[in-house]
């Protein structure tokens, strides 16, 4: 089922996600974006929050299924008014004009 939705729109909540240290370890070690107080628990410990905390992209890319589970989309909905092959060329050439 595709929903439309509007400017404007209410979505119900999403159920709970619970992001264990495994899950903020692989994106660290998948993205390179490994600060200390993402991974390393005992120097997290005395950090500000006295723990490990998901951060930046983990918590962005965690919207779309949490989205999709309050809004189910079809194949043809977007959030963006281009799509992802639209920028492959834009950031190939921009990595050619640098080098």
């Amino acid at each position: 089922m595709t929903v439309a939705l509007r400017v404007g729109d209410e979505l119900r909540p999403s159920s709970r996600l619970e992001v264990g240290q495994e899950t903020i370890g692989a994106l660290a070690a998948c993205t390179h974006d490994d600060p200390w107080i993402s991974v390393d628990r005992e120097l997290a410990a005395s950090g500000p929050f006295g723990m490990t905390i998901a951060h930046g992209f983990l918590t962005l890319s965690l919207c779309v299924p949490l989205l999709c589970e309050v809004a189910p989309l079809g194949p043809e909905s977007t959030f963006l008014p281009f799509s992802v092959a639209d920028l492959v060329p834009r950031v190939l050439l921009a990595d050619e004009e640098a080098g």
